[in-house]
């Protein structure tokens, strides 16, 4: 949660969020997901903001040439190259204003 148990502060401590991310089960069994879109959250409780972020590659590859992360803001929508290349070793990206993450299993 982003937000305190009160609810009137906001909590901004920087995160990092994986493109992939791996979940290991009791038996070792390793699940993975790939990110697809997040939600982020400017401002505080009473006056906030929200804006998307969503790969619209059909697959929603996360490899340099084939993503295609589009940023939603009201009535803005515009091409973002710069959330994250898994190709050139940026499997992770970091922010204070990520609220949430949505995740698609891989299938092996």
């Amino acid at each position: 949660s982003r937000f305190y148990y009160d609810l009137t502060k906001k909590n901004n401590t920087m995160i990092t969020y994986p493109l992939i991310l791996n979940i290991v089960l009791k038996n070792d069994t390793v699940l993975k997901y790939r990110l697809y879109g997040l939600v982020n959250h400017f401002g505080d409780l009473t006056s906030g903001h929200y804006t998307a972020l969503v790969n619209k590659s059909l697959q929603h590859s996360i490899h340099h040439n084939s993503q295609k992360w589009y940023y939603f803001d009201d009535e803005t929508v515009k091409l973002d190259q710069t959330h994250g290349d898994f190709d050139h070793g940026f499997s992770s990206i970091s922010s204070k204003d990520a609220y949430v993450l949505f995740y698609e299993k891989i299938e092996n």
